[in-house]
């Protein structure tokens, strides 16, 4: 990808992804251009992909984010996929494939993908590619039924029922019997707040530690990271919060997005393994008094039996896949010993949630 391709990678994002007859946003190009090659870890030799045509014309587009890794300290070579688009497909059927082979005969030791839909797997697959059970199926935490199904009745209809849903919902969240019940048994063992960009920075590494596979986190990268995370305003305001024990060791934090009477989503859920329930009760606690009506995020195997144990429901929409040649890699990332979610995969962008206007 050059920078002069930028703009009809642009137009091929929003013809799949809004019609072929919405505009362009003015700030798509710009973002375009700063997620795939201004990346602060950019790697020409691992860069993002234009399958061109017709005189050099793009027709084809994979985004491709470079990562840096390490496997019990020794570092790794990774690239993440992010998307893939292409102009009229229906005219370019195998364009998709071919980007997909030449991003695995790039430079990088392990490829993965957190977000990979059905299409994305069945284009993987026969070239190597293998989906990891552990990661990458959502987990949906309702916490107001009646609010969640009028949610997707659209605005209008929502906001015309939501006297009746209050209502419901007060009762059926303060009923004895009710699978549903908001309880958070490590609620006074732990203090929780709001914290900043530059504190996440300074104990994500310390909180990373004790994965056998996990992100460098280097504090130019990440805090561009978290830049990039700040605004995804489908989903609503972002909050960015800590949970830490009563003398002050930091036990996880947590980044989502949400308010009042819509869908929450949690880009972020990290903590060690004997803080993790805690820190999933701080977040729960928070969103419900935001007025969220549901939370979702994706799971990994050090958050399910927390997620579970608080009546969260898994459903698989999307996928989290691998390509690696390195067993020791696949290894620890199969045993659920690797950090691939969140901010070490690809859901901190701006194409996931944000509307662009």
């Amino acid at each position: 990808m050059r920078k002069d391709d930028t703009p009809l990678v642009a137009r091929m994002f929003v013809d799949t992804y809004f019609g072929v007859d919405a505009p362009v946003p003015s700030t798509l190009v710009p973002y375009f251009d700063d997620l795939f090659l201004g990346h602060p870890w950019f790697d020409p030799e691992i860069p993002p992909l234009v399958y061109a045509v017709e005189g050099d014309r793009a027709a084809g587009f994979m985004g491709i984010l470079p990562s840096r890794m390490e496997l019990d300290g020794r570092p790794v070579r990774a690239a993440i996929g992010h998307s893939i688009l292409v102009d009229r497909p229906k005219e370019n059927p195998l364009v998709a494939a071919k980007l997909v082979r030449a991003f695995f005969a790039g430079k990088q030791e392990l490829t993965y993908s957190e977000w990979s839909s059905p299409l994305a797997v069945g284009l993987w697959k026969p070239l190597g590619g293998r989906t990891i059970p552990g990661y990458g199926t959502d987990w949906v935490r309702v916490l107001r039924p009646s609010g969640l199904a009028t949610y997707f009745l659209g605005t209008w209809a929502a906001r015309l029922a939501r006297p009746l849903t209050a209502a419901t919902d007060f009762l059926v969240t303060h009923a004895k019997i009710n699978p549903l019940r908001l309880e958070t048994p490590t609620v006074g063992t732990f203090t929780d707040r709001d914290v900043t960009d530059d504190e996440i920075a300074e104990h994500l590494p310390g909180l990373a530690a004790s994965y056998r596979l996990q992100p460098v986190t280097d504090p130019a990268s990440l805090l561009w990271k978290l830049g990039h995370a700040s605004e995804k305003s489908f989903y609503g305001k972002v909050y960015k919060r800590m949970v830490f024990t009563k003398t002050g060791r930091p036990l996880g934090f947590y980044i989502y997005y949400g308010q009042r009477h819509r869908v929450g989503f949690v880009m972020q859920l990290t903590g060690r393994p004997e803080g993790m329930e805690s820190v999933v009760d701080s977040l729960l606690s928070h969103a419900d008094e935001l007025g969220c009506v549901a939370l979702f995020g994706k799971i990994e195997p050090r958050t399910s039996a927390a997620l579970l144990s608080r009546r969260s429901v898994l459903v698989q929409r999307t996928s989290t896949q691998i390509h690696c040649k390195n067993p020791e890699i696949v290894t620890a990332i199969r045993c659920g010993d690797a950090m691939l979610t969140g901010l070490a995969g690809e859901c901190w962008t701006r194409i996931i949630g944000q509307t662009f206007v």
